[in-house]
């Protein structure tokens, strides 16, 4: 890295930290290529394991090949390029072509058949990419529909890190999010919950800069005014149509200020 020469180097990502190899090879100026190899299954890594492989034992291949393909599957975006390569089969093993290629988070090459398990992670980010897609349906949202969408996006990521302290923040968010989907209101110590959360996913990889975790901060911020002193609130129902409700409104609103 010092002498700025391209270089290849060997990692695993069976822990999302892990990737953070990734990043800070980024953070240097580097273009961050990830070549993927696995197996079909887990018990085929245990057969190669036990023809002369690496000496581990059966529950660590077991946790690291599902860890593995959490990792690239949640986190496909980190790296600039991910190309995925299946070594299942001996005859291929100085043959292997590539069966899916991403690029800056889009699939930009398929191979016409696939294992089941890149197969898993191409219709995960089909999935992600129609979100995206509705990204216009996400604009006409309420602030209260963003924040629920982006809280559990935000908590998802954290919850996967394995660490006790983003459980925590992830548990806290989902607090949140439960008690914005009643009362439309972040108010109270629930405003420095949604920034812990936040803080914590600025150090997760795939989660911080996202656009989730911007939105978690905007509409968190738009739903601090209690809904009878938003724009337009008093507008909406004016006094005369619903005589004696007024305080009733405001005195309900007040009260979830204690969530």
């Amino acid at each position: 890295m010092k002498k700025r020469t391209t270089f290849a180097t060997e990692n695993n990502f069976y822990k999302a930290s892990n990737l953070n190899t990734v990043t800070r090879y980024q953070e240097a100026g580097y273009r961050v290529e990830v070549i993927y190899v696995s197996l079909e299954s887990a018990q085929n890594c245990k057969r190669r394991v036990a023809n002369g492989g690496h000496n581990i034992t059966d529950k660590q291949v077991e946790e690291r090949f599902k860890g593995e393909l959490a990792t690239v599957r949640d986190h496909y975006q980190v790296p600039d390029k991910v190309t995925l390569l299946d070594n299942t089969s001996p005859s291929l093993a100085h043959n292997l072509k590539p069966l899916l290629t991403i690029e800056q988070g889009r699939i930009v090459q398929e191979a016409p058949e696939l294992p089941q398990w890149v197969a898993d992670i191409k219709n995960h980010i089909r999935q992600v990419e129609q979100q995206q897609q509705s990204g216009a349906q996400v604009a006409a949202a309420t602030p209260q529909e963003r924040f629920s969408a982006a809280a559990a996006h935000v908590a998802a990521g954290l919850s996967a890190t394995g660490r006790a302290s983003d459980a925590q923040a992830a548990a806290e968010l989902q607090a949140v999010a439960s008690v914005v989907a009643r009362t439309a209101y972040v108010g109270g110590p629930n405003v420095a919950r949604v920034e812990k959360a936040a803080l914590a996913a600025d150090q997760v990889p795939g989660l911080a800069g996202s656009a989730q975790v911007a939105e978690l901060r905007t509409s968190s911020k738009a739903l601090e005014q209690p809904m009878h002193e938003r724009p337009g609130a008093a507008a909406s129902t004016p006094q005369r149509d619903v005589p004696g409700r007024e305080g009733a409104a405001l005195n309900g609103s007040r009260s979830r200020r204690n969530f």
